[in-house]
């Protein structure tokens, strides 16, 4: 965090504003090497039912364990729900996480700022907020978060950010 000398706080955020999304569910999934072909079946069964996955990250471990991380609109949890319960999806998995309810939470512009997401984390993390998947662009940074946990956040964001 960047502070002038003698400040004894770090310097506000400047935003243009913060969006939150409609109601989501959040799903996460890992995948041992032997069985990463899981992931391609999943974003195919979620094409066909089709299903609006709003944010997405997937990254390989050192240790070759796909990690997947997606959230999904509210008007297509059912079918999103249906895709994970599937045998051939489940039984290939080496972990899963299902959240019923998140929002996603995204702060314009980012615009690449370390800054800004350094600060934005350790304003959600003294708090407790639980981020459970993050995703950034060249202007915006997204955090997904537990619904329960959505008013906490923009309340203490909201102490920190200027908004423009």
């Amino acid at each position: 965090m960047i502070r002038r000398l003698g400040q004894t706080s770090a310097a506000p955020i400047h935003l243009r504003k913060l969006l939150l999304s409609p109601e989501q569910e959040f799903f996460a999934f890992a995948a041992l090497p032997e069985h990463q072909g899981v992931a391609a079946e999943v974003y195919q069964r979620l094409g066909q039912a089709a299903v609006n996955i709003r944010l997405i990250s997937h990254y390989q471990a050192k240790d070759g364990v796909l990690r997947v991380r997606l959230s999904v609109d509210g008007c297509s949890m059912a079918a999103a729900r249906g895709v994970f319960h599937a045998a051939t999806v489940r039984e290939r998995l080496s972990a899963f996480e299902h959240v019923e309810q998140a929002r996603i939470l995204s702060l314009y512009p980012f615009n690449g700022r370390p800054e800004v997401l350094e600060r934005a984390f350790l304003e959600l993390r003294r708090r407790r907020i639980q981020i459970l998947a993050t995703s950034s662009a060249t202007s915006v940074l997204s955090c997904v978060l537990i619904e329960a946990q959505v008013e906490d956040a923009l309340q203490h964001l909201q102490q920190v950010v200027i908004l423009e």
